[in-house]
């Protein structure tokens, strides 16, 4: 395996591997599976996406043997699922809504230039979005809605807007108009959402650590028309597991080729007799 990293890396300005390992609903990796990670890394690749458990893992930064700052996502969680749908926050234990948690990945391979030293890309900012996976199977179970609804939001987004909301109908609630009897049902609604949304992300920190967070990227104003047309596009590249890659670079049009990266996946091996050689691809024409 560290032989086929190795041959992959010199096909490629920047290596990452996509790997299926680790235990089912286990809220930390395996000492093994920290050995195998670094390994990789120190065999060439810059960036390990893992996923399998079912839950979110800690994210490490690792410096490898020739000093390159590397990056791994032990498990990125479910993106996608129907996992603890019936997960109620407050009364059943904080474990039960693990599945529910989920993170975006983010990352940028920068090319630098050292003159003399030659020219490298190499990993630049890592960020974290926290993601909470939305569904309502519990109120479809009482009855009081009909279409079901499984879909990931940005905690960090969702949270401005949940207090706009409540801030707002705290503004119209005055001795001589009080609320209706449903803005009251909003408004108590929305409050036990917040506790919810504020629980989980405190799951989601400690689980990956503060110093990941990023803010989420801001939405550009649309008209109505335009959003009602989109509502089902999904903006993520898989359901599984999901990061995301920028490339940036000084030389932008001064006609040296743009970085190339190569994506490397291997399913961790069932017994000691399997091992699966990893599938690798590269592209010599990343975007800038």
């Amino acid at each position: 395996m560290l032989e086929a990293i190795r041959k992959a890396r010199i096909q490629c300005d920047l290596l990452v591997i996509s790997i299926h390992w680790g235990i089912e609903y286990a809220p930390a990796p395996r000492s093994e599976d920290v050995e195998t990670a670094h390994r990789m890394l120190d065999a060439g690749a810059s960036v390990i996406v893992g996923h399998h458990p079912h839950v979110l893992q800690p994210v490490e930064t690792y410096r490898t043997a020739d000093g390159r700052s590397t990056v791994i996502f032990y498990s990125l969680g479910n993106f996608l699922s129907n996992q603890s749908r019936s997960y109620v926050d407050g009364l059943m234990p904080d474990r039960e809504g693990d599945p529910r948690d989920s993170m975006i990945g983010l990352f940028s391979a920068v090319r630098k230039d050292y003159g003399p030293g030659g020219i490298r890309v190499e990993l630049g900012h890592v960020g974290v979005l926290p993601a909470w996976g939305e569904n309502n199977r519990n109120e479809l179970a009482a009855g009081y809605t009909k279409p079901p609804v499984i879909h990931p939001v940005l905690i960090d987004r969702e949270i401005p807007r949940t207090e706009a909301r409540l801030d707002e109908l705290n503004k119209l609630n005055t001795s001589a108009t009080p609320l209706s009897a449903a803005q009251k049902q909003e408004f108590i609604e929305l409050t036990n959402q917040m506790k919810l949304l504020d629980d989980r992300r405190k799951q989601i920190v400690a689980r990956l650590g503060d110093e990941y967070i990023t803010d989420p990227p801001r939405l550009a104003a649309r008209p109505l028309a335009s959003l009602k047309h989109q509502a089902n596009a999904c903006v993520f590249p898989s359901v599984y597991g999901r990061f995301s890659m920028s490339f940036s670079s000084p030389d932008r049009g001064s006609g040296r080729r743009s970085p190339s990266f190569g994506l490397c996946r291997r399913t961790q091996a069932r017994s000691s007799r399997e091992q699966p050689a990893p599938r690798c691809s590269s592209s010599a024409d990343a975007p800038v």
